[in-house]
């Protein structure tokens, strides 16, 4: 839907039709598109992706629940796809995400007899799974979205307490994180973050990644969590 809403804006646009968007904004930044496996399939998606676009985002298929749905089980083809896809025609690859409440490897906060592990299990857990996918990508991604969406949108979603409004799974929101390891989650999810891509030799930015941020309640609140 993306994609077609730009071609649209690029038709509509006089003389940036010629060129496409990434082209006639290559002097103020990147133009980027979110994909999944049929947009880099299709000829007429590629075709879109092509003309327009200078990054690209994995719209599903890079988050942990797909790629590690299992204790030993990697699902790479799909996010191998769209970072092949990347590679073979000189476009950037941003990954989204490594840690998020949802469609996460729910697997991590439990033992085999769907008991909570300690943080030590879920961290060394984590950690590994970080490690290997930035190692895997490390030569086509340039920003990672480490962790994403993690501050609640309303006072009922958080501890009353936590100016940092990190999300809890109250107001009908889940969130383990919260509940099994604690709101720490976020810093050592991007301390890992930061030493896989020192491991990996790799030059990669490291973004939190959120919505609703023109919202001042929430914007003050990620200020307070990322300081």
């Amino acid at each position: 839907t993306t994609a077609f809403c730009a071609m649209a804006l690029v038709i509509g646009a006089g003389n940036v039709s010629a060129q496409g968007l990434k082209d006639a904004y290559k002097k103020y930044f990147t133009i980027g598109v979110a994909v999944n496996p049929r947009n880099i399939s299709t000829p007429e998606h590629i075709e879109i992706i092509k003309a327009n676009f200078n990054s690209i985002t994995a719209e599903n298929v890079m988050k942990p629940g797909e790629m590690h749905p299992r204790e030993g089980v990697w699902n790479y083809e799909q996010a191998d796809a769209v970072a092949n896809f990347c590679r073979e025609n000189g476009i950037k690859l941003r990954g989204h995400c490594l840690v998020w409440h949802s469609q996460f490897a729910n697997w991590m906060f439990s033992d085999e007899n769907g008991q909570p592990v300690t943080k030590e299990v879920f961290y060394e857990r984590l950690k590994d799974h970080i490690f290997t996918v930035v190692n895997r990508y490390k030569d086509v991604v340039y920003a990672w979205d480490v962790v994403n969406e993690a501050v609640a949108d309303g006072t009922k979603e958080c501890k009353a307490e936590d100016p940092r409004r990190v999300r809890t799974s109250r107001g009908g929101t889940t969130n383990y994180f919260y509940d099994v390891i604690g709101p720490d989650y976020v810093e050592l999810s991007f301390k890992y973050a930061r030493q896989a891509a020192k491991k990996a030799n790799a030059n990669i930015k490291l973004f939190y990644n959120d919505y609703n941020t023109f919202y001042s309640p929430k914007r003050e609140a990620i200020g307070k969590l990322i300081e």
